[in-house]
């Protein structure tokens, strides 16, 4: 076989965009790039296809509405998790995958892709590693997780949290609740803090969290309220004792612990008042408990649809359809009725609908229009995997640009 190197700018220009994206959170004060600012041209061996080799023949499978990217069956689904390279394997031999279908040599030791990095283990411990190979932190971890260019590390009793290859803070396991929050951001006991563990501040509160450009904060007295990130200024005082982040322009709000849900737009007015709290904001519609015990599904009028469900974690609303995992159906809003039979699971995704039979995937777009029925069906980061014949082939949506 014929191996040649050479460097995929098309790939790496996707890499250098998804990483960036993948990274930068609405805190922007504490967005950096700085570890995808030079590209090593050599860091993957481009694996061509054997001048001598036949053209591998089409596979027998097909969706409607998707082209195959590849016509390699592989072992395993293709996933991304925002990457721009996904690990996956033929017969047993590991190798990268960027979203054009071009496959790339990856190390011997790599057990799972994180951004620009990639885990891997030695006497059952775990380690980080660039995608050249070089250690980034060696294998005396029993976790890792990787955001960006940080990283939490676990030993049996301590969490380190590492900016690249640098230890900016050591917390013992017991003392806190820490997790990464985005580039250079942790949820440290529910709230944000630095690296460092110092609150993040806005206007003079502690943030708790962040979601389209609007933080909610705190203040001395425990008081919940809401900060306009983009234009700098307090959007709504802390004044609530509970409060959800706003979905769909709106937010749900407590005045005190055992009081009502109050349903509050952005300017603070009130909207609606319920005794018992309220789920959703899904595609325009929200759940709240009736006298019954059961859901019912109000639209953001906060008119009452007159539907109502046993549970409301088994009633989510995708599109124009609800589904039902108390009975594992899907419900038609237009037509008020359950418009599926009963299914052994149901897997909801950003086109569409996994329903798991006894014996097969079945697979719908958002319309509900059957587009196939396959061995296994998996979709991560607009990359379809469809399982046929003991192979995994993956498929992208054929995009409306291209004319169909």
């Amino acid at each position: 076989m014929k191996t040649c190197k050479k460097i995929a700018v098309i790939a790496f220009s996707v890499f250098i965009t998804l990483c960036f994206q993948a990274c930068v959170t609405d805190l922007e004060l504490f967005a950096s790039i700085d570890g995808y600012q030079e590209v090593i041209e050599d860091i993957f061996i481009y694996l061509p296809p054997p001048d001598d080799a036949p053209p591998p023949v089409p596979p027998s499978v097909s969706v409607k509405g998707y082209e195959l990217i590849i016509q390699d069956g592989f072992d395993k689904p293709a996933r991304f998790f925002e990457n721009s390279f996904a690990l996956t394997s033929i017969d047993g031999k590991n190798l990268f995958m960027d979203r054009l279908g071009n496959k790339f040599a990856s190390p011997n030791d790599v057990q799972e892709l994180c951004f620009d990095k990639y885990v891997f283990y030695e006497n059952g411990l775990k380690g980080l590693k660039d995608l050249c190979g070089n250690v980034l932190l060696p294998a005396e971890y029993l976790s890792l997780t990787v955001y960006g260019n940080n990283v939490l590390a676990d030993d049996d009793k301590n969490t380190y949290v590492f900016d690249g290859d640098k230890l900016i803070s050591t917390v013992p396991l017991s003392k806190y609740d820490i997790s990464l929050a985005g580039n250079n951001c942790l949820i440290v006991d529910f709230e944000l803090c630095d690296l460092k563990l110092q609150p993040i501040m806005f206007g003079g509160f502690r943030a708790v969290s962040i979601n389209d450009g609007i933080a909610k904060v705190k203040d001395s007295k425990e008081r919940v309220g809401f900060y306009d990130i983009l234009n700098d200024c307090v959007m709504i005082e802390p004044q609530y004792r509970t409060a959800t982040q706003f979905v769909n322009g709106y937010a749900q709000v407590q005045s005190k612990f055992d009081g009502d849900f109050l349903i509050i737009d952005r300017q603070g007015d009130v909207k609606a008042v319920f005794n018992q709290r309220t789920f959703g904001f899904y595609d325009k519609h929200i759940f709240a408990l009736d006298i019954n015990g059961k859901y019912r599904l109000y639209d953001l009028e906060f008119r009452d649809t007159g539907l109502s469900f046993v549970s409301v974690y088994g009633a989510r609303v995708y599109g124009n359809y609800i589904i039902d995992t108390s009975c594992n159906r899907i419900f038609s809003l237009l037509e008020s009725q359950y418009v599926t039979e009963s299914f052994k699971n149901i897997y909801p995704f950003e086109k569409g609908f996994v329903c798991e039979t006894k014996n097969s995937f079945v697979l719908y777009d958002r319309d509900l229009i059957e587009l196939g029925v396959y061995d296994g069906v998996v979709y991560d980061s607009g990359v379809l995997s469809v399982l046929h014949k003991g192979k995994y082939y993956y498929f992208s949506e054929i995009s409306e640009e291209n004319g169909v």
